[in-house]
């Protein structure tokens, strides 16, 4: 267990370059000596070293909670890495995992979909248990076990239960727990395809399985202390073998969200007798940009500020580069590399253009009545040549600085 030792050697490779973004380059190396001895030393104490390392914030309606010495995110780092390399497990993304739900759903054979999200899933982890697992890890070394420990003691001297959201320990120790859930409902004799991404789940089965027992199953496999949320969750009908052509609609037979999408099956095959299906930005993103959309509205009707409303417009309909620091590489974003898995009619796309479209060609309302005034025929012809459909189609690029990003956001911020 060599590799999993909190050596100086080890914790100097948790040391990423952002760690250095406010140090003066003559400054760095004794930067970097000072931060492995607190390391060190804060290892030796189990973290006693300070009152508490952890701290928290209400982010959406949940505790969040963060490191906030420099020192003590290097341990945690170093924790996390030693319990990646015990799972062996790389979680999927959303993408593939919507692009093989896609596959399994244009089947014409019958089948049933179950949509489950659990209730407080950080939080509502039993505290002993966890310890229990962590005890019970076969790969792990003592001093890890310890220090995991120790931080989830103080996490618990704040008032939070279960594991501490937005921790990347806290993701990887609680993928493991799910392990054993995750293998008994793949494994039952009904299930066509599993798929879980952090608290939401989907599973396709035969639709020959009792409905209820078989929830009732999954949610007794779940670990202690979890519970399916019942206002998130959805399970529908059993959907029958696809139909002969002469029976055909274009009538959607079923519909749920998954993963920021909208998946729509229809009444219909294509010449391989492969059910149609539509996938579409969900409703609540749509609501979301909508959202945006307006706010940056508002502020244009405040400040006047032309150029800022047309690449806030730019920013939500097209597509961007954007350079992670922590991970020191450039990652794509925007409307289609956000929902690449998008095909079909694209009607949310459609209904997001129809909104810029009401909003600068309607007087409609109040905002409306503020657009009204301060928007002329070539301003309105600028704003139109933004499409989020067209954005997605062509893959459309924009670039911005980072300045110009945090003033395209600002007006979102809140």
């Amino acid at each position: 267990m060599e590799y999993q030792s909190l050596s100086i050697y080890r914790l100097n490779k948790a040391i990423r370059k952002s760690d250095f973004q406010d140090v003066l380059v003559a400054q760095q190396d004794i930067y970097r000596e000072k931060l492995l001895c607190e390391a060190i030393n804060s290892v030796k104490k189990n973290f006693t070293d300070v009152n508490n390392p952890l701290s928290s914030f209400k982010l959406h309606g949940n505790q969040v909670y963060k490191i906030d010495r420099h020192h003590h995110r290097l341990i945690e780092r170093s924790l996390t890495s030693n319990l990646k390399s015990i799972s062996g497990k790389i979680a999927p993304d959303r993408t593939s995992i919507v692009e093989n739900l896609k596959l399994l759903l244009m089947e014409g054979v019958p089948y049933r979909i179950y949509r489950w999200d659990i209730r407080k899933f950080f939080e509502s982890f039993d505290s002993e248990e966890i310890k229990k697992f962590i005890d019970q890890i076969n790969n792990l070394s003592p001093k890890n076990k310890i220090l995991l420990c120790s931080l989830l003691e103080k996490h618990k001297d704040l008032g939070g239960t279960g594991s501490p959201r937005g921790l990347s320990l806290s993701s990887v120790l609680t993928e493991l727990m799910m392990c054993e859930f995750d293998s008994k409902t793949f494994a039952h004799s009904d299930t066509f395809f599993y798929a879980r991404y952090v608290d939401d789940i989907i599973v396709i089965t035969s639709a020959k399985e009792n409905s209820q027992n078989f929830r009732q199953l999954a949610e007794k496999n779940l670990p202690k202390g979890l519970q399916f949320n019942e206002l998130k969750s959805q399970e529908s009908k059993a959907i029958g073998k696809s139909l002969t052509s002469k029976k055909q609609t274009d009538e959607f037979i079923y519909s749920f969200e998954y993963l920021g999408y909208k998946i729509s099956i229809k009444n219909k095959t294509d010449k391989n007798k492969h059910r149609i299906i539509d996938v579409d930005m969900a409703d609540k993103k749509v609501e979301r940009y909508k959202k945006r959309l307006s706010r940056a509205f508002y502020d244009f009707a405040k400040t006047g500020n032309t150029e800022l409303l047309i690449d806030r417009l730019r920013f939500l309909t097209k597509n961007f580069k954007v350079y992670n620091q922590h991970l020191e590489r450039t990652k794509l974003s925007g409307i289609y590399y956000n929902y690449p898995a998008i095909q079909g009619d694209m009607s949310n796309l459609k209904n997001l253009d129809g909104f810029i479209k009401e909003l600068v060609l309607g007087r409609k309302g109040r905002l409306g009545n503020l657009l009204s005034s301060k928007l002329n025929s070539r301003l309105r012809s600028r704003i139109l040549a933004n499409s989020f459909v067209r954005g997605y189609k062509n893959i459309a690029f924009v670039t911005f600085s980072p300045e110009r990003v945090g003033e395209i956001k600002r007006c979102w911020n809140y």
